[in-house]
């Protein structure tokens, strides 16, 4: 009997543990730059990618001025100890103001790639995506000036 019900709880078991709980998977902030165009924002995010990750070439996968949309993919690398973050980002750029939003993360190791699967992973990565955006604020409002100047 004692078998019997083991048995019959086995696979309730081994569903619940090969199961990955769904965080929420994406983040968002909206910042302003007073005084930029969407031109001028839009231009000086795409340097600030460029001057960020190894190849703008590679992580911009999108891009578009009339639409004031850039999508790229990127890596944060060494997060936690051995681990990067890959993630999508999204820029939204408009006259005076912008929005970053990062979807798609997932966790990169030596060992291969491995999809969130605690709230609390996404709760501790969330900040370190959302810090990407008051870097661009302040390359857009101080980095584009002392290019000028240079």
């Amino acid at each position: 009997m004692r078998k019997l019900f083991i048995l019959f709880l086995l696979p309730f078991f081994l569903v619940a543990c090969g199961k990955c709980v769904s965080p929420q998977r994406w983040a968002e902030t909206f910042l302003d730059v007073p005084g930029l165009s969407q031109y001028e924002i839009f231009e000086g995010t795409k340097r600030w990618i460029a001057m960020t990750f190894r190849s703008a070439k590679k992580v911009i996968e999108y891009e578009n001025l009339d639409e004031g949309i850039i999508i790229g993919n990127g890596l944060k690398p060494n997060v936690k100890a051995g681990w990067d973050v890959g993630f999508t980002m999204r820029v939204d750029v408009k006259d005076e103001k912008f929005r970053i939003s990062f979807h798609n993360l997932y966790w990169k190791s030596i060992e291969g790639e491995q999809s969130f699967c605690k709230q609390k992973e996404y709760d501790y990565v969330r900040p370190i995506l959302l810090a990407y955006g008051p870097e661009i604020q302040h390359y857009l409002t101080t980095g584009i000036e002392v290019e000028k100047s240079w």
